[in-house]
């Protein structure tokens, strides 16, 4: 099972946010990051999902232009190949109103189910057909307001995906629901910042 980190995450903080932000928003690499690891390990030998993902949504404040990966795992599995290297292949992608939307209602609701089949036409109906990906859930976790001293708001959020052809069952979903909770209460949630 691998998990990632971007290179290129040093470069978004230095350029964007004040040293407050950096010690406590992103010290999830040094601090959380096995824990982190290993709750989503224990998530995949308990689910069918087999790609997870941190993602950051930025550039505004109700109105997110740009979305990147920040960290991914994904299950040994032959199909979850297709979705290996986000960290590297969605850095500062503009995202389109479909997306917009799926992160409001995210942030609203807390945690979302889709199947890619029925999603609406979107950037990420197209990225999630191009990896194979079938079903998904999508979480928000936590807001940071005003990032980067600006009128801006950073938005992080995270995904669960299976490449397989069957929906989530409902002891699953609770389970990936509760993982999620700690994953935000925990891990985000927990470090002290703005």
């Amino acid at each position: 099972m691998a998990a990632t980190l971007p290179a290129w995450l040093s470069k978004i903080r230095a350029k964007q946010q004040p040293s407050s932000v950096v010690g406590s928003v992103l010290t999830l690499e040094l601090r959380k990051f096995t824990e982190l690891r290993d709750s989503v390990d224990a998530m995949f030998k308990r689910t069918k999902a087999d790609r997870f993902l941190v993602l950051f949504a930025f550039n505004g404040k109700d109105y997110m232009k740009f979305a990147s990966a920040i960290y991914e795992q994904h299950k040994n599995t032959a199909s979850a190949h297709l979705s290996v290297g986000a960290v590297s292949k969605y850095v500062h992608i503009d995202i389109d109103e479909e997306y917009r939307k799926m992160l409001k209602r995210a942030e609203t609701e807390g945690l979302v189910t889709y199947s890619v089949s029925k999603m609406q036409p979107s950037l990420l109906k197209d990225i999630y057909e191009a990896e194979g990906v079938q079903h998904m859930k999508i979480a928000h976790l936590k807001r940071v307001e005003d990032f980067g001293g600006e009128e801006r708001d950073l938005l992080i959020y995270c995904t669960v995906a299976t490449h397989e052809s069957a929906a989530f069952t409902n002891a699953e979903s609770t389970y990936i629901r509760a993982f999620m909770s700690t994953i935000r209460n925990e891990v985000f949630e927990a470090q002290k910042g703005p």
